[in-house]
């Protein structure tokens, strides 16, 4: 008799056992709702282990919500539980995700979140906020993993891309010198219908116009220009693939399109100009049309310059134009022969005017750029030829100077 009674209260005993340690979860459940973030989660610890729970969703779905609350409040410095858990975010993720494989449609109407997909957003979302914080201290390191991380989240609970993760987590890449992570993340949003961000666009083509890529890049700006037909940077893009490619009368006839679009836009004015400096040292065109050519460069730097008066590359550019054409002219006057002392005498004075009108315009970028070697060895070609020994004499040094 005293053997039926012993066994009988070891059956007691473990059907009280089951039932405290299946009661852990919903322990958690009230612990979390008051609060108590500490004894929530050691009553979901307990329930993840024990082999009655271990495999119920309930159980991870809370063990989720739990780690979840603890991540959220771990930014509060004022909050007794910040150190409770190493990580929580993670492991709020991998609760979730063992929730979905053991029943993806499972839902606790009272629990919030009362599903692990609307779950798996918020850790999403928080991943990305810290992801964030990152990208606005410039350790984009950091950033890019936590980007990276939303972005897996999301295709976890969605078949779409996170399209901030996948924007800013570009940018992220591009400041690491990542290009192959960028143009991933770039391809995948910039294919969505109802995308509207041009930035992405023009960030993806930048890419393939470093590496060349003239069939990416005609692609990408010709979605963009669907997407967006009044942008003047898609514009641009599309003017330099014509640049890239070679023809220069399309993006010539897109500049002027740009330009009545945007009249007071310094950069278009400096494109225009560097393309008509192109076409004026073409030597397959003819001299009438490529001195045309010159004319039209001058006066798109000179705008560019006037609607940014500290505009390097407008200086350089224009007054590159100015000493290239004054060799030419050089060149062309000591071709002639001994007996045409005329004809070289008025030549020598075009060259020589254009050195000089080229001169403040050099000037002007080395005042800019102090240091750009370029510059400095115009000048000094510059100053060789027209015999300005003082000015050569300091330019020498300032160049033996860098370069020591």
């Amino acid at each position: 008799m005293k053997n039926k009674i012993l066994f009988l209260s070891i059956i007691l005993l473990m059907s009280i056992n089951v039932f405290a340690q299946s009661n852990k979860v919903l322990d958690a459940y009230n612990y979390l709702k008051a609060g108590k973030l500490d004894k929530a989660k050691a009553a979901i610890d307990a329930a993840a282990l024990y082999p009655d729970t271990k495999d119920d969703p309930k159980t991870w779905l809370y063990k989720g919500n739990v780690y979840l609350a603890i991540a959220i409040k771990q930014s509060d410095p004022d909050n007794p539980y910040k150190n409770l858990a190493v990580n929580p975010l993670d492991t709020a993720l991998e609760a979730y995700k063992r929730c979905l494989t053991l029943d993806p449609n499972y839902v606790a109407p009272a629990a919030s979140p009362n599903s692990a997909r609307v779950g798996l957003k918020l850790v999403a979302d928080e991943y990305f906020n810290k992801g964030a914080n990152y990208f606005n201290n410039k350790d984009f390191n950091n950033a890019l993993n936590y980007f990276e991380k939303t972005r897996s989240i999301r295709k976890i609970y969605t078949n779409t891309p996170d399209t901030m993760a996948n924007f800013y987590g570009a940018i992220a890449a591009l400041n690491l010198q990542d290009t192959v992570t960028a143009e991933k993340y770039l391809k995948e949003i910039i294919v969505l219908q109802d995308y509207n961000n041009p930035t992405a666009f023009n960030l993806l083509f930048d890419i393939y116009l470093a590496k060349r890529d003239a069939a990416n890049m005609l692609k990408t700006v010709e979605l963009a220009k669907k997407r967006f037909p009044n942008n003047n940077d898609v514009l641009l893009r599309e003017i330099n693939y014509y640049l890239i490619t070679g023809d220069l009368e399309k993006s010539q006839a897109l500049l002027q399109e740009a330009l009545t679009k945007d009249p007071n836009n310094y950069m278009l004015y400096y494109v225009i100009g560097t393309n008509y400096d192109q076409l004026s040292q073409d030597t397959s065109l003819t001299q009438e049309r490529r001195d045309l050519f010159f004319e039209e460069a001058k006066k798109a730097y000179q705008k560019a310059i006037e609607l940014k008066n500290d505009f390097y590359e407008a200086y350089y550019n224009y007054g590159a134009l100015l000493f290239n054409k004054g060799v030419e002219i050089f060149n062309k006057a000591n071709a002639l022969p001994p007996t045409a002392q005329a004809e070289y005498e008025n030549l020598k004075k075009v060259y020589e005017a254009l050195w000089h009108q080229a001169l403040p315009l050099l000037e002007k970028a080395l005042e800019l750029q102090p240091n750009d070697l370029p510059t400095l060895y115009t000048l000094r070609t510059i100053y060789a030829r027209l015999s300005m020994p003082d000015k050569l004499t300091e330019v020498n040094q300032k160049i033996d100077s860098l370069k020591n």
